[in-house]
C-alpha cells in the first residue's frame, strides 16, 4: 500500500469511526425522549439496512488486508467511504433532537430543512450509500454490487416510509408546537 492510499486509509478510517460515534451518541438521546407519534408503514427497519453494510465493510476489510491489487480503485474508495461518512455526521448534527433511528416522532421534534436537507430530504441515507458504495469499489465484486443495488432498494422504500410518515403527522398536528415541556 502506497503512502496515498494508507494516508485514505487512515482518513477514511477516522471519520467512519468519528461517524459511529456519533450516530450511536444522537440515538441514545433520542431514546430517552417519549415517542409522540409511530409511522403507520415501516417495511424496512433500520437494523435490516445494518446487515449489507456488514458484509460491504467486512469485504473491503478483507480486500485492504489482502493487499488490492488497483490503488487507484482503493483510493477511489476510501474518497467515497470519507465523503459519505462526513455527510451522515452533517445529517445528524443538523437533526439533533428531530433524530430516531426507527421511523418515529419524539418529544423534541423540529422540521429539520435547511442546510443539507435543503438539497434532499435523507442525506443521511445518501451518505450511507455513498460510504457502502466506496466499499463496493474497493472490494470490486460483483457480489457487493448486487448487495450495495439490494442496499438502494432497502433505502429506497425507507425513504418513501418516512416521508408518508412525516406527511401524516404534519396533517395531525398541524399547528400544534412539539417542544419539549408542551406534551
Amino acid at each position: 500500500m502506497d503512502g496515498t492510499v494508507g494516508t485514505l486509509l487512515i482518513v477514511a478510517l477516522a471519520v467512519w469511526s468519528t461517524r459511529q460515534v456519533v450516530h450511536r451518541f444522537v440515538d441514545a438521546r433520542s431514546w430517552l425522549r417519549p415517542v409522540l407519534f409511530r409511522a403507520g408503514h415501516n417495511r424496512v427497519r433500520a437494523w435490516m439496512l445494518y446487515g449489507p453494510q456488514a458484509v460491504l465493510i467486512t469485504g473491503a476489510a478483507f480486500t485492504l488486508y489482502g493487499g488490492s491489487s488497483s490503488p487507484a480503485r482503493t483510493a477511489a474508495g476510501l474518497v467515497l467511504v470519507t465523503g459519505g461518512s462526513a455527510l451522515v455526521i452533517g445529517a445528524l448534527v443538523q437533526l439533533r433532537h428531530s433524530y430516531a433511528e426507527e421511523l418515529e416522532i419524539r418529544a423534541g421534534y423540529k422540521h429539520v430543512s435547511g442546510g443539507l436537507f435543503r438539497v434532499t430530504d435523507h442525506p443521511m441515507r445518501w451518505g450511507v450509500l455513498i460510504e457502502t458504495a466506496g466499499f463496493a469499489v474497493i472490494t470490486s465484486s460483483i457480489w457487493c454490487a448486487v448487495l450495495w443495488a439490494g442496499l438502494v432498494g432497502l433505502i429506497l422504500v425507507r425513504n418513501r416510509d418516512e416521508n408518508r410518515m412525516l406527511a401524516e403527522f404534519r396533517g395531525r398536528t398541524a399547528g400544534i408546537n412539539t417542544s419539549p415541556g408542551t406534551h
